[in-house]
């Protein structure tokens, strides 16, 4: 019997050399798919973090916008450390290297450097983008509140900011771009491997395809939320112009409600001074009752001021009560 099973073998030897072949190369195209496939979820994974960080550069661009605002007005913020990030963040975008994960946590992750020279020519366009921010951010900073530039250079510095965020959201997009189109390449190239592969080049395209779509879907619920931030920003800084404007009408106000009591202060101290020696005690004693009426006036108009200057700042909290 042993002797028949060595004959048969024997006599069929090519066959099984075929098979053993074809075998052995679907097995390796087996390999080479997931290999491949593993090797492109990994890429998909860092380009997802790249288009994260490309996105989260708008972000903070607008923090940083929003601390150059609070910082011209006299409030302590530190925006140096954003600026930083934003710096070392589109570096290593562009050339590669380490970039801040989360901020405020030192967590970081390797990149590498930008993979088209598109994205490269964004980036840069963005990089000079954000030097000419900086120094006019730096320049707005040395004006006060009150100075006749101030409103015009906050205007400027609002339009270059909003460059800045269009050339980051086109960085964006070449990002996913290029993301997308090397996932649209597997696939090609695993429909057409597929036929050596079978099933299982299925289920690996079936799962690159969910993840694709996952992406995408990342991509978009990302803009929304930018496009929110974005109207966000607008109507802040709506009132915060708003606030300016009735700033400047409640200082005209007060300056009129300052003048009137300390005109007839004024003008009774100069009676006083001019006809001392012939008023009577009785209309000396008007003068000076109406003169402390007026002080008490302005006593009150100044501590209504300051009591604003508190609510505004925080420090004051008013308390509604209904009336007995």
């Amino acid at each position: 019997m042993l002797h028949n099973l060595k004959t048969l073998f024997s006599e069929r030897s090519p066959v099984v050399q075929k098979l053993a072949i074809l075998a052995s190369v679907f097995i390796f195209t087996l390999l080479g798919i997931l290999l491949y496939t593993i090797v492109t979820l990994h890429e998909q994974r860092l380009d997802g973090v790249v288009v994260d960080l490309a996105g989260r550069q708008r972000m903070l661009n607008q923090r940083h916008m929003k601390e150059i605002l609070l910082v011209s007005r006299g409030l302590p913020v530190d925006y140096s450390s954003t600026r930083n990030v934003l710096r070392q963040t589109l570096e290593a975008l562009t050339n590669g290297g380490p970039a801040v994960l989360t901020l405020g946590k030192g967590e970081t992750v390797q990149l590498q450097p930008a993979p088209t020279e598109g994205i490269k020519e964004k980036l840069a366009l963005q990089k000079n983008l954000t030097r000419d921010f900086t120094v006019k951010a730096d320049e707005f900073l040395r004006l006060s509140v009150g100075d006749p530039a101030y409103s015009s250079r906050l205007e400027e510095l609002l339009t270059l900011n909003a460059r800045v965020q269009d050339v980051a959201s086109d960085a964006v997009t070449l990002f996913a771009e290029h993301s997308e189109s090397k996932i649209a390449a597997m696939i090609r190239w695993e429909a057409t491997i597929g036929l050596f592969a079978g099933i299982l080049a299925i289920l690996l395209t079936r799962q690159i395809l969910q993840a694709n779509r996952t992406l995408e879907n990342e991509i978009a619920e990302r803009k929304r939320a930018e496009e929110e931030l974005r109207i966000s920003e607008e109507r802040r800084a709506e009132a915060f112009r708003q606030s300016d404007a009735l700033k400047s009408a409640l200082l005209s106000s007060a300056s009129h409600e300052l003048r009137t009591p300390l005109t007839a202060i004024k003008a009774s101290v100069s009676s006083l001074l001019e006809n001392a020696g012939r008023m009577t005690g009785g209309l000396r004693k008007e003068f000076l009752e109406g003169i402390n009426q007026d002080i008490d006036y302005l006593n009150r108009l100044v501590d209504n001021l300051l009591d604003m200057s508190r609510i505004e700042a925080g420090m004051l909290v008013p308390r509604c009560e209904s009336a007995a």
